[in-house]
């Protein structure tokens, strides 16, 4: 028995590590991409615009309104880039200060992540997957559902889905099933949902 329980929680511990793995390569794709995309767009600002504004300047010709609007972007960032840093700096210092200050900003904060295309879904499949394989192991060791959830819960970083799993606890302690625990949830996908109710 104890044997079997360890070659379970090492097969869990793997497929965790696996889940993080692909979770972190599907995040440096978007994260290369803003980082190019914010380099260029600065190099623009800062260096080639300045240039056609001397340019157009020179030429004292008459410009549509987009490409006046874009040339005192250039120069707005140009003479006040370093004060516009240091306003982007606090803001997320103060965002920061707010987000830890209070439970309910937090709670919105987690539940924007599982709503970030793509990778919103990607982690919320990935907590879905540790949630059935960590119930899956406590279960055959001979621990009850509602203290699985429990212990499951107390280990869960989101906050969302803490919530969550607290309403199911609760749930199925009043003698309902898992699944009927967690159908008040918008977040649970209905496959996710059917499965449960299939067993």
């Amino acid at each position: 028995q104890l044997a079997e329980m360890l070659q379970k929680a090492a097969v869990y511990l793997e497929q965790t590590y696996s889940a993080r793995e692909k979770l972190k390569t599907a995040a440096i794709y978007p994260l290369i991409l803003i980082s190019v995309f914010l380099t260029t767009a600065i190099i623009m600002f800062m260096v080639i615009l300045p240039m056609f504004i001397e340019l157009f300047n020179n030429l004292n010709i008459s410009l549509p309104l987009v490409t006046k609007i874009v040339l005192y972007l250039g120069l707005t960032i140009k003479n006040y880039g370093l004060l516009m840093t240091l306003f982007t700096i606090l803001t997320f210092l103060c965002c920061k200060i707010l987000y830890e200050s209070s439970p309910r900003r937090q709670n919105i904060f987690h539940l924007l992540i599982f709503k970030i295309p793509l990778l919103g879904r990607l982690l919320l499949n990935i907590t879905l997957l540790q949630l059935c394989s960590a119930l899956s192991i406590m279960i055959a060791s001979g621990i009850t559902i509602d203290k699985a959830l429990s212990i499951i819960t107390d280990n869960t970083p989101n906050i969302c889905f803490r919530q969550i799993l607290n309403k199911a606890q609760l749930g199925i302690q009043k003698g309902h099933s898992l699944s009927a625990a967690l159908s008040g949830s918008d977040l649970i996908p209905p496959l996710f949902m059917q499965m449960l109710t299939i067993g």
